[in-house]
């Protein structure tokens, strides 16, 4: 990796030394991210070549009082995205619910309400004094005239209203318990399923070891781990991850857990864009994949 200006380089990272607490070039790298932020408008007329440059010209400025290491690790730099499989499905959202965890109710369609039971929606029932003819027999009739008369607990109507929902015609949904929702049995409740795409990790490196690079040439876009995670920790000083992420997606059968499989490997950034050009293994596929 070659960086231009570097009158201009070098003045700056005298100039950001200051400002600057971190002592490794991981530790300068998230301290100037930070900076960046904050001075968001200055920085972003700087392109990304000489951004990174900045981080090894303060750090061997710190450190050494020049810049002849800086210019040596920039010189041997170079980038590496690795995969890192996690043990675990990922969650998708419940398509019957929608991710809310909770439908339309089957029995009151949303409601909340359905047709009481005691009167069938009618609001009214038969009259228990009268048997629902509106008439009373009177045991005391003299004539024969006279031997029904109204019932007066009806009027003669033959129906009084309905003590279940005092003539409303409607009751409270026992299936939802009036909420006109219930909880999705797809999901049981949660808004999310278990899909057959696999949660992994994602990390971006700028290295400068040659053992990092070789290893990395070596592997680059197979099945064979390059690293187990405790061996990249291992080599946390032979380089500064600039970004990691999680992602998911159906991965061949046989990556394993706790392994990084490294997917790109470059001299230049300048084809770096990991939102355009992310590789990632997929299931039945030997090569890797660019969504």
């Amino acid at each position: 990796m070659e960086i231009k200006a570097e009158k201009k380089l070098r003045s700056l990272a005298r100039k950001l030394e200051e400002l600057i607490d971190g002592v490794t070039p991981q530790s300068i790298y998230d301290d100037l991210v930070q900076l960046m932020k904050s001075q968001s408008e200055y920085f972003k007329l700087l392109d990304k070549e000489f951004l990174v440059g900045l981080i090894f010209y303060i750090y061997s400025y710190k450190r050494y009082g020049s810049f002849e290491m800086g210019q040596k690790m920039v010189k041997d730099l170079f980038f590496a995205n690795f995969i890192a499989p996690a043990n675990e499905n990922y969650m998708k959202t419940c398509d019957n619910c929608g991710g809310d965890g909770d439908i339309e109710c089957g029995e009151c369609y949303g409601s909340g309400q359905v047709d009481c039971h005691n009167c069938d929606g009618v609001g009214k029932v038969d009259c228990d004094d009268c048997g629902g003819t509106g008439e009373l027999e009177d045991d005391d009739a003299e004539s024969e005239e006279e031997v029904y008369h109204t019932c007066s607990f009806c009027a003669g109507t033959g129906q009084v209203e309905c003590d279940a929902c005092d003539g409303d015609k409607v009751e409270s949904c026992g299936e939802c318990r009036g909420n006109g929702r219930e909880s999705c049995d797809y999901c049981d409740g949660t808004g999310e399923v278990e899909s057959e795409e696999l949660v992994y990790y994602v990390y971006e490196i700028c290295a400068w070891s040659k053992n990092i690079y070789d290893r990395c040439e070596l592997k680059m876009n197979t099945d064979e781990p390059t690293f187990s995670e405790d061996e990249f920790y291992r080599f946390r000083n032979a380089y500064v991850l600039l970004h990691h992420f999680d992602d998911h997606d159906e991965l061949i059968d046989n990556l394993e857990t706790d392994e990084l499989y490294c997917f790109l490997l470059e001299k230049d950034d300048a084809d770096l864009d990991i939102s355009n050009s992310m590789k990632i293994m997929v299931h039945g596929y030997p090569e890797y994949y660019i969504n």
